[in-house]
């Protein structure tokens, strides 16, 4: 991410550079685009000026061929005179540019001939040229003959216009000829070729032999000297005469600039062009804007380095300490998997491991034994004896299953006095022989450990993790009903119909409360660490007396055998905000806990939700939705597009137990929370360990950037309060601040003498009342984790639950 994120700035630093070489290699294209257009602007200028000058003295050859007196002068010596003046008035119309002009008759012999101006008559009747005579006299009157060559002569390159000289008898049969010998070099420099580029020149091109035949410069056929001599720019014109307009780019390429060739001549019998070319260099980037851009590139890539440094540094700061935190993090929750009495893994941890074994056999069919085991009369020790003596039990029990297991094997304490072993690739005979072995094991403690127990195995007897736990169960049940101290495999024959109206009893009861509302609620502050103002209270459940169940938290893990966890979620939900709208003041929050399978519920709606808080008269801004980590959540789309339904309608949402459950800091990452409550777990440890404190701090500080609040639960203790405090945690929750009761009008608590371990407050059915503070309140916790009231359910760390 880093590299990509490097090179992502780096392009956008570049991106501005290479724009700009775009703009500047633009302009200078542009610069030799436009003397190309001079170029061709010039040629076709020049073409025209030397058109009209051929056009001109055509003209005059026309009124010179169809005047009498040279049809005269050819047949009578006395009309010579005469066509020796209209030669004269020629010289004087054209100059220069006529190098020489014969009256030649029909025989070819020349009778008058001027040359440069001097007009005479020559001392020996010279032959004029055959060819150039026959294709004269064969003209129609009025026409020109224009040659289609160049020849040298008097040390310039001359063409030659002809017209026929009328009969004066007979018009269309001609006399003779009128020729004109025309020089390039005086017809160049008549039109006085001027160019914007200095350097520039105008060559004259025959197109048949590709020969330069003039040029602006010198006025003779001398080749203009380019960048790579004579030879190549005569073989360019040469190509170019040919009609291969592509040359003209590989001319330029050699240091020309130039336009498009132009004929100077309308006639087809005058085939050549007129060509400009204009100097220049390649296009160039002057030194100085090099210079410019290389240090623009420069400034730029460091720039660039330097930002992406200071987006990194925070972004690696970030991934360091999240890094340190689920490190933190997998240690205590380590710890909050592991059961305080006998260092074997709680029920929590039960739940994730047995879910894993099931996994695995779906996935690789590795079989798997469940051995559950009962301590017998545990409660006639702890009336009897106390309960110390009871622990003791308990830890002699751990201390025995942590001996007798393998090294594969997994051994929990998932009750106050049951305890649960997993045996991966092992059958039914291969768990009954770990548990003699256990039975043998206790023979040999000096005091009686006795215990039942019950086992069964996926895939021989079960095939799904609710299968396995309740045939394991149901055989315990059979052994204390039949004698106690003994063990024995599930039996479907002995244990299927005991099983059954087991389940359709605990059905029936779920049922029933859930139709018959045979739940209460009770409340539980949450106090403000810094005022001790009691900021609202958090909804909890319990089992009225007509109630089937004495604790809420065998309530709910029947529920979630029975697959009613969503109905009475929906019943405490409704128990919860009934008993609030009427006694909890308007301006202190309620917060109640719903399960994922409630919010992933297919029926599930945020609209009978409002429904049910607009019958009891409650605002959505007063009530916090609490979502457990405990649990997996199955469906994430369905679960955030809830979430944030919710959210959208006013309820703020919390994510609660964080740091207890299997989903880690996934929750967190995966869903958008307004309030953050740090499991009791993390809390009560973070006051003897530095590990979860340090897992504290960074939940803090990972709430704090998502900028949702922070609850502390579970504080027991003054030391517990204290850490909470100075590590700047919002809110907190637990008995130390108030147990779960019925009253719920409790005054703001004095922290400080809290701290100082003065006083507690007691949240009764009776009004507040002020007790002395101990140090050993456990606030109770869901050992199935199945939605309201999860938070304080069960047992925890003692063989007896604390009254609430």
């Amino acid at each position: 991410m880093r590299l990509r994120l490097r090179l992502a700035l780096l392009t956008m630093a570049v991106v501005p550079v290479v724009i700009s070489l775009a703009l500047v290699n633009a302009v200078i294209e542009s610069q030799g685009i436009d003397a190309r257009a001079r170029a061709t602007g010039e040629s076709a200028t020049i073409s025209a000026a030397l058109a009209s000058q051929i056009q001109r003295t055509e003209g005059m050859l026309l009124v010179l061929g169809s005047d009498r007196g040279f049809d005269r002068a050819l047949t009578s010596p006395v009309e010579v005179d005469r066509a020796r003046e209209g030669l004269r008035t020629l010289a004087t119309a054209s100059g220069p540019l006529v190098a020489e002009a014969r009256l030649s008759d029909a025989s070819g012999s020349v009778h008058l001939r001027m040359a440069r101006g001097v007009v005479s008559a020559p001392t020996s009747r010279t032959a004029e040229d055959p060819d150039l005579l026959q294709r004269t006299l064969r003209l129609p009157a009025g026409d020109i003959l224009r040659s289609g060559s160049f020849r040298t002569a008097g040390g310039e390159m001359r063409f030659t216009l002809a017209a026929p000289v009328a009969s004066e008898t007979d018009a269309s049969v001609p006399d003779g000829l009128l020729a004109l010998e025309i020089s390039l070099p005086e017809l160049v420099r008549s039109i006085g070729a001027t160019f914007a580029e200095e350097g520039a020149i105008a060559l004259v091109v025959d197109r048949e032999s590709g020969a330069i035949v003039a040029d602006s410069r010198t006025l003779n056929s001398a080749l203009p000297q380019g960048p790579e001599g004579p030879a190549d720019l005569s073989q360019a014109l040469r190509t170019m005469a040919g009609k291969d307009e592509n040359v003209w780019g590989g001319l330029l390429s050699e240091g020309w600039a130039g336009g498009s060739a132009q004929v100077a001549s309308n006639a087809s019998g005058a085939p050549w062009m007129v060509v400009v070319l204009q100097p220049t260099t390649p296009p160039g980037y002057p030194l100085e804007l090099v210079l410019l851009l290389a240090g623009l590139a420069v400034v730029v890539v460091v720039i660039a380095t330097w930002m992406s440094q200071q987006i990194l540094r925070p972004a690696e700061q970030l991934e360091t300490s999240r890094r340190e935190l689920k490190q933190m993090y997998e240690a205590a929750r380590a710890d909050s998997l592991r059961d305080g009495l006998t260092g074997l893994g709680n029920h929590r941890a039960f739940q994730e491991e047995l879910d894993r074994q099931i996994e695995w056999y779906k996935r690789y069919r590795v079989p798997v034994s469940l051995l559950l085991i009962d301590l017998d009369d545990l409660k006639v020790v702890n009336d009897s004896e106390g309960h110390a003596a009871g622990d003791e039990q308990l830890q002699r029990m751990g201390q025995l299953i942590s001996k007798v297991v393998r090294f594969s094997d997994r051994a929990f304490r998932i009750g106050g006095d049951e305890f649960a072993i997993l045996m991966p690739h092992t059958d039914p005979a291969g768990a009954m022989h770990l548990a003699r072995r256990l039975v043998k094991a206790a023979a040999r403690f000096d005091r009686e450990l006795p215990f039942s127990g019950g086992i069964s195995s996926c895939p021989d007897l079960a095939k799904t993790r609710q299968d396995l736990y309740s045939q394991a169960d149901a055989a315990l049940y059979w052994c204390k009903r039949h004698g106690r101290g003994s063990i024995d495999s599930y039996d479907p024959e002995r244990d299927r119909t005991a099983e059954k109206a087991a389940a359709e009893d605990q059905t029936a009861a779920i049922i029933r409360v859930i139709a018959e509302r045979q739940i209460r609620a009770v409340y539980q502050p949450i106090v403000d660490l810094r005022s001790g103002l009691v900021l609202g209270y958090e909804g909890l459940t319990r089992p009225t007396e007509a109630s089937p169940f004495t604790n809420p938290g065998e309530m709910f893990a029947i529920a979630d055998e029975v697959g009613h966890t969503v109905e009475l979620d929906a019943a405490c939900f409704d128990v919860v905000v009934a008993t609030a709208a009427r006694t909890i003041p308007r301006d202190k929050l309620v917060s109640v806990n719903l399960s994922p399978r409630t919010l992933e519920a297919p029926d599930f709606s945020v609209a009978n939700l409002l429904s049910v808080l607009k019958l009891y008269g409650m605002e959505p801004g007063r009530l916090i939705v609490e979502l457990t980590e405990r649990e997996n959540v199955l469906d994430i789309q369905t679960l955030r597009r809830n979430l944030a339904e919710l959210r959208a309608a006013g309820i703020r949402v919390a994510a609660d137990d964080v740091g207890a459950g299997n989903a880690g800091l996934r929750l967190l990452s995966q869903f958008r929370f307004d309030i953050v409550k740090l499991d009791l777990s993390l809390v009560q440890d973070g006051a003897q360990r530095d590990s979860s404190q340090a897992v504290l701090r960074s939940l803090r500080d990972l709430a704090g950037r998502w900028g949702a609040f922070v609850i502390a639960e579970g504080l027991e203790t003054r030391e517990q309060l204290r850490m909470v405090r100075e590590l700047g945690m919002s809110a907190g929750q637990g008995y130390l601040l108030g147990r779960p009761g019925t009253n719920v009008e409790l005054p703001t608590l004095d922290l400080d003498d809290l701290e100082a371990g003065m006083l507690v407050m007691q949240n009764a059915n009776a009004p507040a009342t002020i007790a002395p503070a101990t140090e050993t309140e456990a606030e109770a916790q869901q050992p199935v984790g199945a939605g309201l009231g999860s938070g304080d359910a069960g047992a925890r760390g003692t063989s007896s639950e604390p009254a609430a």
